[in-house]
């Protein structure tokens, strides 16, 4: 099961257990957020946070990304690649569970293998038409590796300055262009 994050957020009833609207339960545990959520986006009374999901290999990595996505006010969901791989967790489920609007995948050696994967998991359909932020070692190796059909919105080399993802995050949220030339 993914490791669900709730960050602190203005628009989250923090005296109200009901919805303003409908008058649903709302709950603020994680177990719960998923369907309080979508009853407060279908009612569109409050303004959605985005949902980012972050696959990392490295636990402490993948910590510190979800604590400075968390800290902007991003919902994260986590999960680790190996676990991914080995079937463990199902990416198709994570992303039709909390319908996340960037996906966050760090690139690893080998590289090629890596990116087989990656491109494995962006054929899903759930997954098909979501803009991923790959971050990696070696960007330009991951920019060789993409080539002129990247099929990626942003690449970014480590070390990186954890407020460049955050800014990744928040334009491929909006939908605006990558600041990324395509190579």
């Amino acid at each position: 099961m993914a490791d669900v994050r709730i960050a602190q957020r203005a628009w989250w009833p923090l005296n109200s257990s009901r919805c303003g609207t409908c008058g649903s339960r709302l709950y603020r545990d994680a177990a719960q957020l998923c369907a309080s959520a979508r009853r407060l986006l279908l009612h569109r009374t409050v303004d959605a946070p985005t949902t980012v999901v972050v696959l990392n290999s490295n636990q402490d990595l993948l910590e510190l990304l979800c604590a400075a996505l968390e800290r902007v006010g991003v919902v994260v969901i986590s999960g680790q690649v190996d676990e991914l791989r080995r079937g463990r967790q199902s990416l198709s489920d994570i992303v039709q569970e909390h319908n996340p609007s960037v996906l966050i995948y760090d690139l690893v050696p080998p590289y090629d293998r890596n990116w087989r994967f990656l491109e494995h998991l962006q054929s899903t359909p759930a997954v098909r038409d979501r803009p991923f932020i790959v971050t990696a070692a070696n960007a330009a190796a991951a920019r060789e590796l993409c080539g002129d059909s990247c099929t990626v919105y942003e690449i970014l080399g480590k070390p990186y300055d954890i407020d460049v993802i955050v800014d990744a995050v928040q334009r491929a949220a909006s939908g605006e262009p990558s600041g990324q030339p395509r190579t």
